[in-house]
């Protein structure tokens, strides 16, 4: 025995010697209130008594935390931890001897009455004084805020104030902890001010923006220093659940491939997955001034569902200041939670006491999810969400228009066209866009919907689809996801991808009677390259895939020939008339024309006569004149008869000729009447 000493030592847990005939001691257990009636102390501020007494998890009435001095653990807390569990003993002592309200739910509540009524530091320490003089002699109040700020401190709930450009360009730390201007902006780290009068602008201390940063694997740890908290911390894998209910999520599918592809990491119970939250409020209200807040969330997800979603369990992780919201330098603000995530997961992971199996364990933290609306979603991941393809599942397969008057896209009834072809909304043109039936447009990915479809004994009642599917269908999704995988990566989800029929010709080993063995109907299977091409390294589209027409496809092409010549004929014939219409219409014009001109040219005859008249009758002497006979139209020929393809012609020539042999004849005749007057 002595030698077995001397060599391998006490086993360090075995302190109390029960084997040995010593009888074990009760363990001495402090107990930490967490809800308790406060009657006229009662501030309604007690939450922040919980968040620092109780690690943020309230569970119960009473929570019991064992003292470090406990002899039956089997691994001695470290000394950080000591000095947490002493703090926080320490911290419950009686404020005062008439009292049971400890010296840490005193300060809880003052500094919750601070932080909520905006008091200055000069203040509280005057509220500090006023309430110490009331108590009696001997009680253990701090006296100002520099204490309170101390006793907190040792609770180690610590926080950061990192410096930022104005412009949220860079974080000054890490290596740029000394930098005063923007490496990118050249912007001043800190305000300027003209102290000398000589207009020459200097730094001061006070920095123009500042982001507040409270670590989180710290306040992660903290949920394992008490015992009912770190077995709830196991629920995700230790929990009851239901077969056919998804109550969490690692229920679901992305939390179960992560743990398989990292089982090491992942695969401990006590490993966390977080998920991350932020959203943009106005601290000083929808009718104050213009300000864009954002607190960044991290929520711990191994917690039980009743439990996970509490707002004490949800760690404000950082606050990016206004008065702008950040924008695409969202990522820039969130590198210091970036830093923490990875040095959880990398390496050895974050070294944690585990209180209800008193030992210590490798902690990693990974990074689950993250819970947005659209707009936050766009600072987060770089998703234009109000643009033209806003959503980012459906992406361009939806179509947005623009409001003129409300000045944003809208993609209003686009949402149908992923509907089933017979469905009733899709001829619906009263409930939607007025008279407007909607197209066809593009599809979800065709994997996907023939994943889901079941077969049906009898017509859907509502479209009067059957809606029949193979019954093989649920062994050809299975090859066409192993070919799928087999051709892209094995990351690759054909959810996710377009329906690829090269890959269904492979799963299904070639054309089956010149169709497709998975998902034919979805593709013209002639433009499919064969098993045989598709092994020599031809892929669709290619000029050497030669198609393969069938014969229902020749005769739906002849119909569409004759068809298409028909219809060039009867445009033919139509294009005809409309050119005899024309002509016939200008020959009209031409006709109404040349009798205006006819018309014109007898009135200037007439006059010419009349002027002629005139001029005779003033040469010749009263009384010698006999009067003139009538006047009559000089004969016109007949026009020609014509044909309505044949133009009208008049001889106009020889119509004047006519007339002016008639005015001749005319004028002879009134000169010999009158110079056998005068013999006479």
């Amino acid at each position: 025995m002595s030698m077995h000493l001397i060599k391998f030592g006490f086993t360090p847990s075995y302190r109390i010697w029960t084997y040995h005939g010593e009888k074990a001691k009760k363990r001495a257990r402090k107990e930490v209130r967490q809800i308790q009636p406060r009657g006229e102390y009662d501030t309604g501020f007690d939450r922040c008594l919980e968040n620092l007494a109780n690690g943020n998890v309230p569970e119960s009435p009473h929570v019991e935390v064992e003292t470090p001095q406990d002899a039956e653990t089997s691994e001695d807390p470290e000394e950080n931890t000591k000095e947490y569990y002493e703090a926080l003993f320490a911290s419950q002592k009686p404020l005062h001897e008439n009292t049971e309200v400890t010296q840490l739910d005193a300060i809880a509540r003052l500094m919750a009455l601070k932080c909520h009524r905006n008091l200055c530091r000069d203040g509280f320490d005057e509220l500090l004084v006023i309430v110490g003089s009331l108590l009696p002699k001997g009680h253990l109040l701090p006296q100002n805020f520099y204490y309170s700020t101390k006793l907190l401190s040792d609770l180690k709930m610590s926080s950061q104030q990192i410096h930022a450009c104005p412009k949220g360009c860079m974080l000054f730390r890490e290596e740029h902890a000394d930098t005063n201007y923007c490496i990118k902006c050249n912007s001043s780290r800190y305000f300027e001010v003209d102290r000398n009068g000589d207009g020459q602008k200097r730094q001061t201390t006070v920095a123009k923006n500042i982001l507040r940063y409270l670590p989180v694997l710290p306040r992660i740890q903290r949920l394992f220093m008490t015992e009912d908290t770190a077995q709830q911390m196991r629920w995700a894998v230790e929990g009851n659940r239901y077969t056919d209910k998804m109550i969490h999520p690692s229920d679901g599918t992305a939390w179960k491939n992560f743990v398989k592809k990292f089982p090491l990491k992942a695969g401990d119970p006590r490993s966390v997955a977080v998920a991350i939250s932020t959203d943009g409020f106005n601290p000083y209200g929808m009718s104050a001034a213009v300000y864009s807040c954002w607190p960044v969330f991290v929520i711990p997800m191994n917690l039980p569902p009743g439990v996970c979603m509490r707002s004490e369990n949800m760690f404000v992780s950082m606050i990016i200041p206004g008065p702008k919201y950040p924008g695409k330098n969202m990522n820039v603000y969130l590198e210091p939670l970036v830093d923490d995530l990875v040095r959880g997961w990398e390496g050895r992971g974050i070294r944690t006491y585990d209180a209800s199996k008193k030992e210590y364990f490798d902690m990693y933290v990974w990074y689950h999810t993250s819970l947005h609306d659209l707009p936050a979603r766009a600072l987060f991941c770089g998703w234009c969400t109000h643009g033209k393809w806003p959503c980012p599942q459906c992406r361009q397969a939806v179509t947005f228009f623009w409001l003129n008057k409300g000045g944003k896209y809208s993609c209003f009834d686009e949402a149908r066209q992923f509907l089933e072809r017979r469905h009733a909304y899709r001829s619906d043109v009263k409930s939607f866009k007025k008279g407007r039936e909607l197209r066809t447009g593009a599809k979800p990915n065709v994997f996907a919907v023939l994943k889901k479809m079941k077969q049906r004994k009898t017509p859907d009642p509502e479209t009067g689809s059957a809606v029949w599917l193979n019954p093989q269908c649920e062994t050809q999704c299975t090859s066409y996801v192993s070919k799928f995988k087999q051709k892209y990566g094995e990351e690759a989800n054909p959810e996710a991808e377009d329906f690829d029929p090269e890959v269904a010709v492979l799963a299904g080993e070639g054309l089956k009677h010149g169709r497709l063995w998975f998902g034919d109907g979805c593709v013209d299977p002639a433009k499919v390259p064969s098993l045989r091409q598709i092994r020599r390294g031809r892929k669709s589209g290619q000029p050497e895939v030669e198609p393969r027409p069938r014969a229902s496809d020749l005769a739906v092409e002849r119909l569409r020939e004759e068809m298409a010549a028909k219809e060039q004929a009867a445009q033919e014939q139509r294009a005809h008339m409309e050119q005899q219409i024309l002509e016939y219409q200008q020959q009209q014009i031409q006709m109404m024309q040349q009798m205006q001109q006819q018309q014109q040219m007898m009135q200037a005859q007439q006059a010419q006569m009349s002027w002629l008249m005139s001029q005779t009758v003033l040469s010749s002497p009263p009384g010698s004149i006999a009067a003139p006979p009538p006047y009559t139209t000089p004969w016109m020929p007949p026009p020609p008869t014509q044909t309505p393809g044949t133009p009208v012609t008049v001889n106009n020539l020889n119509i004047i000729r006519s007339m002016n042999r008639d005015y001749v004849s005319q004028g002879n005749d009134d000169e010999a009447g009158g110079s056998g007057g005068g013999q006479g």
